[in-house]
């Protein structure tokens, strides 16, 4: 589903060459939503809730975890308190592949710091 048509905040913009938003619409925002409310279409299939993304700082004691979300997002380390993996392995998507690491890793990099970006910008001010 891609959702690139929409407006949402400009976070991200200047960090890579693509749009962080159209990236975010496209992969996170069926499950997240459109503003990271936890209220995207695919969100009700879910059985676990999904948790604002605009909430994070607060819930980490007032400081972004950039890398926290960083891991969450690429997928690689286990978060133990998501129990199971629920979210994909969008490290992988972005076109790492173990055996290719080298080539693919900045670009899978560039992706995932953008959208660690956009979602920072999601945070209240």
């Amino acid at each position: 589903m891609l959702l690139a048509g929409l407006a949402l905040p400009a976070a991200g913009q200047g960090k890579s060459d693509f749009d962080a938003a159209a990236l975010f619409n496209s992969i996170c925002a069926p499950c997240h939503g459109l503003q990271g409310n936890g209220d995207g279409p695919v969100a009700a299939a879910l059985t676990v809730p999904i948790k604002p993304l605009s909430t994070l700082a607060a819930r980490h004691g007032g400081v972004f975890p950039f890398g926290y979300v960083y891991g969450v997002i690429d997928g690689r380390p286990e978060v133990k308190a998501h129990g199971t993996r629920v979210m994909p392995v969008w490290g992988n998507y972005f076109g790492r592949r173990q055996e290719t690491q080298t080539a693919a890793e900045g670009a899978v990099e560039q992706k995932i710091d953008a959208l660690v970006d956009y979602i920072y910008h999601m945070q209240p001010q």
